[in-house]
């Protein structure tokens, strides 16, 4: 991971913290880090997981309160993926894309598609709505499981 956007993403952290006379304490940077430099969408247990295996002393409470702070701050993205469990992905300065969801392993792909955004652009102007963003999720089986079939 790019090491400004990391810097970005703490100084955007760093600027909250102050406006709101709250503590900048080094286990917020330290998930923020951590996160930042993670490839892959994550659970909150995987992420307890991930600070662990680094040697971080972090508390469950304090991992709570941090993601929901960096998602207040639109620093992480929050999905559900047909799921009672949260998934998340960093955001700041992360191309827009959209999701392939296999059902049967969970497996998630990234994509890009110029359709989907010209289709974006016909719907809003369509319906005289300014859209900022969208989220398609499609579900089905990946390669690797219909060969499993």
């Amino acid at each position: 991971m790019n090491d400004k956007i990391i810097e970005g993403a703490k100084k955007i952290l760093t600027e909250y913290l102050e406006s709101q006379n709250l503590r900048k304490t080094q286990q917020r940077f330290d998930i923020l880090e951590v996160i930042y430099k993670h490839t892959t969408h994550f659970t909150v247990d995987e992420l307890d997981f991930l600070m662990r295996k680094k040697n971080y002393k972090i508390s469950r409470a304090t991992l709570y309160n941090t993601i929901d702070l960096l998602e207040k701050l639109d620093l992480i993205k929050r999905h559900k993926f047909n799921s009672k469990i949260s998934f998340y992905e960093k955001s700041y300065k992360q191309k827009s894309h959209n999701h392939l969801i296999c059902t049967k392993c969970g497996k998630i792909i990234e994509f890009c598609h110029p359709r989907i955004y010209e289709i974006q652009k016909d719907i809003g102007q369509y319906y005289n709505f300014e859209i900022n963003d969208n989220e398609i999720i499609f579900y089905g089986i990946c390669e690797e499981c219909k060969k499993k079939q």
